[in-house]
């Protein structure tokens, strides 16, 4: 029966050779229906035990085998598989590698020449294997003998003259060129690094591409000058080669998994070392964001002596070198082998720092084959986080390209970090965490390696005796998991002559059933009282009978932690609360209620009256609000915004400039927002000039304003702000033209996602857009190409699909396929 399915598809795959895209699409369906995955991996299996000359040279397999393991071995419909293989065949070991790479950073081009020491692990071996996918090869020399390669299916095959003997030892040299296509990342600011995503060191060196493949370092860099590069391993000195080339050197003595190799270069600023051998770099261009370079250091150095002491091992590297980067450009795992990179995106730098040093020890020295497999290295991170940091924080999901991005990926991920984090910190049945607790020890001694969740699992069971061989098995909302909060908003209706209120309750989600009884705290001359007040439903009204010389009222949640309650109180009290309450927020959120009560004719003089008299810059930017909602353009009162406009106080300022968008016949006030606009002082300011502006401005005017910035701005951070105005004021082809020069990738990414998401939805024909497709779907960003392909879900793009069928040939970031996939399913 396997006979007749190899001949049928040796007949189909005949035929395919001639058709177009659709047609083989429709071939590998046939295909994929003759053999179910299951079965091409026992064939990848049983190959990978045959001597390789049998396996590679035997044309009659060749020719039959290939369209099983040349198109079925690529993954859902194409060629790439997404994760390392378990347990792989691997005939050669690698012992030492030195790598001589010189880097162009605008170019994203590498030309390196890797020299391995390899060893043979059986007899009979003849070919050696490299996985190397889009790489131009000059030479391959075996003990400096020129050897006979090709290339073939993403790998480098090199003929040993002789089959080897076990034991083998021999040098082998490969001279090579790339421009990598995955697996390397360039930021809008110049910086260059790799990428720890599964199956990416392969696209930047010809290498045995798996953690369980370990070999020591001696690592040269050549950059252009100005630039600082680091890789895995001891920085052992740089020279410079000219006036426009550096070499950096990094050698490892302790082997480094070929999954975990690292490399960065950019134009940085770097922190001095200090004992621990640590070396701290940071963008240029992020010392404005008050990145505290010595305190990184500091916690890096008293986290790293925490974990050797409690683990009981001391740090696994040479070195730790860190890197300070503004975008995570969408990269899950952080780490490599005595490397960390640390995104300004992502929140806290110390938890991220934290987290990246506990990895040294759970996910470089052990660490997972498969990311699929990779929970127990996750966990046992946290765990050491939970123990050792001064305080535990979950990070920020910032800049991601759409929320529905799940895949085997997002282990390593944001959002799975932070439910362990949370997850962990409050298991109340702590049988669980005191066995990985007293576990982690013992588990490090058993030394560095792959290890899998079971491998983990058996010494908590022989601490405790349970079964927790599945992460199903842990409950990890065990009774601590949060309650579902109920908002209500409340409005207070106050009768004086009565001395009567009337609460009216709304819900805003979900509603109370059974009653529900609050207490109400009434503040008076003389001291406080507490009344209390009963509501149900989703809406109900509550009358109450206050003092005649009740001040003001503050409802409290009682004993229902999940409330979450919205007051809305009448102007007295809100006076009252401006000018008496002792904490600052209260009298904030007191003055911004204020600007609810526009109809009262006596309220502008008392705002005015208690804006003399604050100091607060938060207060005064309240009350400034509330008085522009009262005003609303009065002649007159527009020198009260314009005087604001010349404090210090940023928040004062936007407060002021949003109120100035209502005097549109004002000379003077156009002006000075126009100068606001103009010296760009913050996002947030002249993002609030701009809506100012786009009010205040004819449209032909606004477009000067816009153009004007666009040619200041080269990164784009501000002008997108004023040029996704132009549509809403009847310029779209003036506002696509203008956002099309931020698709680039020297605008950073939430510039190039808004530009892309304004072109997409303004556009009046496919053609701007089809001019744009071939550079998106090919960007060196993921998030890009996602966004992209999502794009052409939603508003289609004629053509396109021909194209988006030929990238799957050359997308190897699983979240971007599997988009792609799903797009061209749908027709």
């Amino acid at each position: 029966m396997i006979s007749i399915n190899i001949f049928v598809v040796s007949l189909l795959f005949n035929r395919m050779r001639d058709g177009n895209i659709q047609f083989q699409l429709e071939m590998i369906k046939k295909i994929r229906a003759i053999f179910h995955s299951s079965f091409i991996e026992y064939i990848e299996k049983q190959m990978s035990g045959l001597p390789l000359k049998k396996r590679l040279l035997s044309a009659g397999r060749i020719l039959l085998l290939l369209p099983v393991l040349g198109f079925l071995y690529m993954g859902n419909v194409f060629a790439q598989t997404f994760d390392y293989p378990a347990y792989p065949a691997l005939d050669f070991s690698i012992d030492h590698m030195v790598l001589d790479l010189e880097i162009e950073p605008d170019g994203m081009a590498l030309a390196g020449q890797v020299n391995y020491t390899i060893s043979a692990r059986i007899g009979g071996a003849d070919t050696l294997i490299f996985n190397a996918p889009h790489m131009e090869i000059m030479e391959v020399t075996v003990d400096e003998m020129q050897a006979d390669f090709r290339l073939h299916n993403d790998s480098l095959f090199v003929a040993i003259t002789d089959s080897a003997v076990a034991g083998d030892r021999f040098e082998a040299a490969v001279n090579y060129r790339t421009r990598p296509v995955f697996g390397v990342i360039r930021n809008h600011n110049g910086s260059v690094w790799s990428s720890h995503l599964p199956l990416t060191t392969r696209h930047w060196l010809p290498v045995i591409d798996h953690p369980r493949v370990t070999f020591t370092t001696d690592i040269s860099l050549t950059v252009p000058s100005g630039y600082q590069a680091l890789a895995s391993g001891r920085r052992a000195g740089q020279e410079v080669l000219s006036t426009d080339r550096i070499r950096y050197r990094y050698v490892s003595e302790r082997a480094i998994p070929a999954s975990l190799l690292s490399f960065a270069a950019g134009k940085w600023h770097m922190t001095g070392e200090n004992t621990d051998e640590i070396n701290l770099y940071s963008e240029s261009g992020l010392s404005s964001k008050n990145i505290n370079r010595d305190r990184l250091l500091t916690v890096a150095g008293t986290f790293i002596r925490r974990v050797e002491k409690r683990l009981g091992l001391f740090y696994p590297w040479e070195t730790l070198n860190v890197v300070v980067l503004d975008d995570h450009h969408w990269e899950e795992k952080s780490y490599g082998a005595g490397t960390l990179y640390l995104y300004l995106n992502r929140g806290d730098l110390m938890a991220q720092l934290q987290r990246g040093i506990a990895a040294q020890w759970f996910g470089v020295y052990h660490r997972e084959e498969r990311w699929h497999d990779a929970e127990g290295i996750v966990l046992h991170q946290v765990a050491l986080y939970h123990q050792l940091a001064d305080s535990v924080v979950t990070w920020k999901q910032q800049d991601l390209p759409y929320t529905s991005t799940d895949s085997f990926y997002e282990v390593f991920g944001v959002d799975r970090w932070n439910r362990w984090v949370e997850g962990y910190g409050r298991l109340q049945d702590t049988s669980f965490r005191t066995a990985v607790n007293g576990q982690m020890g013992p588990a490090m001694q058993q030394g560095p390696g792959i290890y899998h969740w079971e491998d983990y699992a058996r010494g908590w069971y022989r601490a405790s005796g349970q079964p927790w061989f599945s992460v199903r098995d842990i409950d990890m909302d065990s009774s601590g998991a949060e309650t579902d909060s109920v908002l209500y908003r409340v409005d207070y209706y106050y009768d004086e002559m009565e001395s009567q209120a009337t609460l009216a309750f709304s819900a805003r989600d979900s509603a109370y059933e059974q009653l529900v009884t609050l207490p109400l705290l009434q503040f008076t001359p003389s001291g406080v009282d507490t009344l209390e007040v009963t509501f149900t439903g989703g809406s109900d009204s509550v009358r109450i009978g206050l003092k005649p010389t009740v001040q003001t009222v503050e409802l409290l949640k009682g004993d229902h932690p999940e409330l979450r309650i919205e007051q809305y109180k009448p102007v007295p009290f809100l006076l009252h609360e401006v000018r008496n309450e002792e904490e600052l927020q209260k009298r904030i959120r007191a003055a911004r209620q204020l600007g609810y009560h526009a109809e009262n004719p006596d309220l502008q003089l008392a705002l005015l009256d208690i804006l003399e008299k604050t100091e607060s810059p938060e207060l005064e930017a309240a009350l400034l609000t509330s008085l522009s909602s009262i005003t609303r353009g009065a002649a007159g009162t527009e020198q009260i915004f314009l005087d604001a406009l010349k404090t210090d106080s940023p928040v004062v300022k936007l407060a002021a400039v949003r109120a100035l968008r209502w005097y549109s016949d004002n000379e003077t006030v156009v002006r000075y927002v126009r100068g606001v606009a103009l010296e760009k002082e913050s996002q947030e300011l002249f993002k609030a000039a701009v809506e100012s502006l786009s009010a205040l401005f004819s449209a032909e005017s606004f477009l000067s304003l816009t153009e004007r910035v666009v040619e200041e701005d080269s990164a784009g951070v501000f002008a997108m702000l004023a040029i996704s105005k132009l549509p809403d004021r009847g310029m779209k082809g003036e506002a696509v033209k203008l956002a099309s020069g931020y698709l680039d990738p020297a605008s950073p990414f939430p510039v190039r996602s808004e530009a892309l998401k304004l072109v997409v939805r303004n556009v009046e024909s496919t053609e701007l857009w089809e001019n744009h497709l071939d550079l998106l779907i090919a960007d060196n960003d993921p998030r890009m190409r996602y966004l992209a392909v999502r794009y052409l879900q939603q508003y289609g793009a004629g053509s396109s699909n021909k194209d988006l069928e030929a990238r799957l040939l050359d997308e190897y970031d699983v979240r971007v396929f599997h988009q792609i996939q799903s797009m061209l399913n749908e027709e």
